[in-house]
Formats: structure tokens, C-alpha cells, sequence
């Protein structure tokens, strides 16, 4: 994987906890909504890694859903 010195700054994938920055060497960019403007690059992933992502997801969901407003706030 490759950055360009200019443009917007790469940023890891996480998942449960670990970055996975070499994930695949193409990029989706993160765009400010109001202004267009690309704000970071995220890698894109495969299968297997979407596939961890979403058990990731799928345990930490109760965990989650057991919080207040104000502790989801704060994480």
C-alpha cells in the first residue's frame, strides 16, 4: 500500500480493536458532506475481514445495548 504525500490522510480499518492498514491497496474516501472535500482514506476490505467485522459487531452489540445514553456518549 502506497500514500501520496497530498491529499486526504490514510486511516486504518479497525476491527475489534486492531488497525488493518494493508488490508488492500485500493481506498474509499470520506467526504465532508456540506463541503465534498475528501477528508481521510479508509482501506477497503475483503470478505473475510467484513466477515469478522460484522461477528465483531454481532458480540459487541449487547454490550452496547446494556449502556446509558451518557456512557455511549463518553466511549
Amino acid at each position: 500500500m502506497e500514500f501520496a504525500p497530498d491529499g486526504p490522510k490514510a486511516i486504518p480499518l479497525w476491527i475489534r480493536g486492531h488497525a488493518f492498514l494493508t488490508v488492500s491497496d485500493r481506498f474509499h474516501d470520506v467526504v465532508d458532506p456540506l463541503t465534498g472535500e475528501a477528508l481521510y482514506r479508509v482501506p477497503l476490505c475483503g470478505a473475510s475481514e467484513a466477515a469478522e467485522a460484522v461477528a465483531s459487531a454481532r458480540n459487541a452489540q449487547p454490550g452496547w445495548a446494556a449502556l446509558m445514553p451518557l456512557e455511549r456518549q463518553a466511549a
